[in-house]
């Protein structure tokens, strides 16, 4: 029976496999392309949980401060965030204090 995936496939995977440097089980399989096909995916899946509970943590993190959450990886302005949860703070703080909601000291 032909292996269902091209041989680039198969090349990307071997080429995958032999830049981890540790070793890893080989998943059995009655193909050897099959084997190196589910060790990858075993791998993945390793590294996925591994990072898993990093993302969340930096994700409550985020929420907890106040910082926006970008998937896209796109740069925000990070600066001009910061600076307008801190404002936002002081104004809350004299608000609290029986002063007007402004920045007139």
């Amino acid at each position: 029976m032909p292996w269902p995936y091209h041989e680039k496939h198969l090349q990307n995977i071997l080429n995958f496999l032999f830049e981890i440097e540790e070793d890893i089980p080989m998943e059995a399989a009655d193909d050897w392309r099959d084997d190196l096909l589910r060790t990858e995916g075993w791998y993945h899946r390793q590294q996925l949980a591994t990072a898993l509970p990093l993302a969340y943590q930096n994700y409550c993190q985020h929420i907890e401060l106040g910082l926006p959450l970008d998937a896209q990886g796109k740069k925000r302005n990070h600066v001009e965030h910061v600076r307008n949860v801190h404002w936002q703070h002081i104004l809350r703080g004299r608000e609290l204090c029986g002063e007007p909601k402004n920045f007139e000291f």
